[in-house]
C-alpha cells in the first residue's frame, strides 16, 4: 500500500459547512494547530507573569527606587493606537491582497 492509499480517506469530505467540503485532514490541522498555539500561549504567559513578579518584587526597572506606578503617557498612548491600527489593518490588507492574486 502506497503513502497515497493510507491519506486517501483523509481527503475525503467529513462534512460541509457553507457549500464547503471539510476533510479529516482540515480539521485536524485545525484542532493540532489550536493546541499548540494554546500551548505556547499559555507557557510565554506564565513566564512572563513569572519574569514580571520577580522583576517587580525585586526592583527592577528605570532608577534605583524600584518600579514607579503612573499612568500612560500621551506619547505612549499614541504608539499603542498606532500599533493597534497597524496590527488590524496589516494582516486584514495581506488578506485581500492574496484574495486577488487567487482570483
Amino acid at each position: 500500500m502506497s503513502l497515497a492509499g493510507i491519506v486517501e480517506p483523509l481527503r475525503q469530505p467529513l462534512f460541509t459547512a457553507l457549500d464547503t467540503p471539510v476533510s479529516w485532514t482540515k480539521v485536524l490541522g485545525l484542532g493540532s494547530g489550536a493546541l499548540c498555539v494554546r500551548l505556547v500561549a499559555r507557557r510565554h504567559v506564565i513566564t512572563l507573569a513569572v519574569y514580571g513578579r520577580w522583576t517587580w518584587t525585586h526592583g527592577g526597572g528605570p532608577g534605583p527606587d524600584g518600579l514607579p506606578v503612573r499612568r500612560t503617557s500621551r506619547t505612549e498612548w499614541t504608539w499603542l493606537l498606532a500599533a493597534g491600527v497597524v496590527g488590524t489593518l496589516g494582516p486584514t490588507t495581506g488578506q485581500r491582497g492574496l484574495a486577488v492574486v487567487r482570483a
